[in-house]
Parts: structure tokens; C-alpha cells; sequence
């Protein structure tokens, strides 16, 4: 009778460690995070500190399976249809991607409308809310996290430091945006593979290109180039996105910490590219490139050349794209 006594007092005082053990596990949530971009890229570390400020935040409480480098098997262009169908809960994105899908978000490339991230960081809640929008209602899909990323800079033989440098040039161009920006300002866009930018450098096919500033030294391009041109000539913006099924399962408190991982993000994006900025002048020099700082008053005739550019883009947009470039047109070309 003691031992049993004694039984029955050891069950009711491991009962509630139990309990509390079983009720903590059946609320951690693991999602799958789905990126098509190399976990070891600016934009990985971007996306792999979102994480794990997430799961920091929430006590354990969100957990996430994460694929890099399109694991999963899904391409850039279907990252929307993978987020609104629920196939991984959170996803990665970058703006070039899904453009096809999403028209509105082509605002952040057209040409020196935000090329720089201090730019894009001033109109970046106007950006994130009107995108948001429309992910909302048109592709069951809640942006979490939206930031400026490394935007594409002009890369030369000869310095490029005012708008008639350009002036006559044949640049090798990677999209039909950057066709418009080259042509807007007086050169002459090029169809050329990437594999063959190198020799066409090497034989005067062009005379420049526009690509990530860093792929000077990454790919030896400072073998048949002297120049970097800085600012970006269109930006480029990455960011997390997440079911909205998924996101509504959630209690407010987890919700809330997705957006606010998705801030602190943006945060360190920023700081982390202004520090890239202030390298990027010392590694190119380390090969014998240098990199130029086009002046403001030069970018604003460089604006102002791209203003039939932007309004074509507009003539075609939707109402909410063509109120989301006027709202940053007003807050970053005020006098345009």
C-alpha cells in the first residue's frame, strides 16, 4: 500500500512536467522557407538572418526547414503561384523574378528612379505597403519583408561622370528596361551572352556593360575595363514573402514578429550595403578600377532624360502602379 502511495505520488508530480513538455511541442510550427537564390549570396544571408530572427523573437516558437539555390525544384518566375498554393509557406523573392506575374513591382527597375538603397530606403514602406496590396488580393500572399538590394552599375574602358559620357556608347545591356535607360540617354544598347562579354571588351565589340559592380573583380573584369560608375543605374529589391493561409493560422503575437523580423532585415540590408558601397571603392582599386561618382546635379539630368521612359511604363500599368511611381517620383524627384 506504501509503495503504491508512494507510485501514485511520483505519477501526480511528473503529470504536469509532462503536460507542459507535450503542450510546448504542439506549439512550435516549422514551415518550409523556399529561396531560388544561393544561401551564400548578400541576398541569402539576408534571408537566413530573417529566420533566425524569427525563430530568436518567437521563442522557438516558428521553426523553419529552409531550402537554398531552388532545392525545392521551383524557379524565380513561379515563386507567386509556390507562395499563393501553399507549397512551401515562406518564400524568398526578388523583384526581377516575378515581373511577370506582378507588373506593379517593375516600378523599382526603371531607370534612376531609386538607383541608390538610401534612395530606396526613403520610400520603402510606401513600396511595401502598395506591393503588399496587391499580393494580398490577387496572390493569397502576405509581404513580410521588403528591402533595396544591390542594383546593376555601368562598367567601362573610359570614365563615365556625366550624362554626354554616355552619349554614343555601345553598352552591353541584360533586359529591355536597360535597353530604354541606355537608348534614353544616347547609347546604344547591345544583345551580347554574358560568356561573352570578356572578348567583346577584349575586341571593341563594346565599349561597356551593365552589371553588379562586384562581378568586376569576382569574374576578373578589370582584365578589359577601368571604370565602375556608381550610383546603380535601376534597383533591384529582395524580400520574404508567406502564404496568407499559412500567415492567418497564426496567433497576432507570431504575425507581428514576422513583420518585425522582416524590419530588422531591412535594417541590416541597408547597413550592410552602405558598407559594401564604402569597400566596393577599395577593392576595386586593388585591381586597378575606379569607381566614379556620377554628381548629383548630373543625376538629375539623368532623371530628366528618363522621364519618357517612366511615363511609358506608366501608360501601361495598372492604377496601383501608376499611383505607387507617382508617390515615389514625388518623394525622391520632387521638381520633376
Amino acid at each position: 500500500m506504501k509503495m503504491f502511495s508512494k507510485f501514485r505520488l511520483l505519477v501526480l508530480a511528473i503529470a504536469p512536467v509532462l503536460f507542459l513538455f507535450n503542450v510546448a511541442k504542439a506549439d512550435v510550427t516549422t514551415w518550409t522557407f523556399n529561396s531560388v537564390i544561393p544561401e551564400q549570396s548578400m541576398g541569402g544571408q539576408w534571408e537566413n538572418f530573417w529566420i533566425q530572427e524569427v525563430e530568436k523573437r518567437s521563442g522557438g516558437r516558428l521553426k523553419f526547414n529552409a531550402f537554398f539555390g531552388g532545392e525545392l525544384g521551383y524557379k524565380g518566375p513561379e515563386l507567386l503561384e509556390v507562395s499563393r498554393d501553399g507549397l512551401a509557406e515562406v518564400s524568398g523573392v526578388v523583384d526581377v523574378f516575378i515581373g511577370g506575374s506582378l507588373p506593379e513591382i517593375t516600378v523599382i527597375g526603371l531607370g534612376f528612379l531609386m538607383p541608390n538603397p538610401v534612395q530606396g530606403e526613403i520610400v520603402r514602406h510606401e513600396v511595401t505597403d502598395a506591393i503588399g496590396k496587391v499580393m494580398r488580393e490577387k496572390w493569397n500572399t502576405e509581404l513580410v519583408g521588403w528591402w533595396p538590394s544591390l542594383g546593376q552599375t555601368i562598367i567601362t574602358k573610359d570614365k563615365i561622370s556625366s550624362v554626354d559620357d554616355i552619349k554614343g556608347k555601345k553598352l552591353r545591356t541584360s533586359t529591355a528596361q536597360q535597353a530604354k535607360i541606355v537608348t534614353a540617354l544616347g547609347g546604344f544598347p547591345q544583345t551580347i551572352l554574358f560568356g561573352e562579354i570578356y572578348t567583346s571588351m577584349q575586341l571593341g565589340v563594346i565599349e561597356g556593360f551593365i552589371t553588379g559592380a562586384r562581378n568586376v573583380i569576382d569574374i576578373k573584369f578589370y582584365e578589359v575595363a577601368d571604370y565602375v560608375a556608381l550610383p546603380a543605374v535601376n534597383a533591384a529589391w529582395d524580400g520574404i514573402m508567406v502564404n496568407k493561409d499559412a500567415f492567418d493560422s497564426l496567433p497576432s503575437d507570431l504575425q507581428q514578429i514576422l513583420r518585425d523580423a522582416g524590419e530588422a532585415t531591412a535594417h541590416k540590408a541597408l547597413r550592410d550595403q552602405v558598407v559594401n558601397d564604402l569597400m566596393l571603392t577599395k577593392d576595386l582599386a586593388a585591381v586597378g578600377v575606379q569607381a566614379t561618382q556620377i554628381p548629383a546635379d548630373e543625376l538629375e539630368k539623368v532623371a530628366e532624360q528618363m522621364l519618357p521612359v517612366w511615363d511609358e511604363w506608366s501608360a501601361s500599368a495598372s492604377p496601383e502602379g501608376q499611383a505607387l511611381l507617382e508617390t515615389i517620383k514625388g518623394k525622391l524627384h520632387p521638381n520633376l
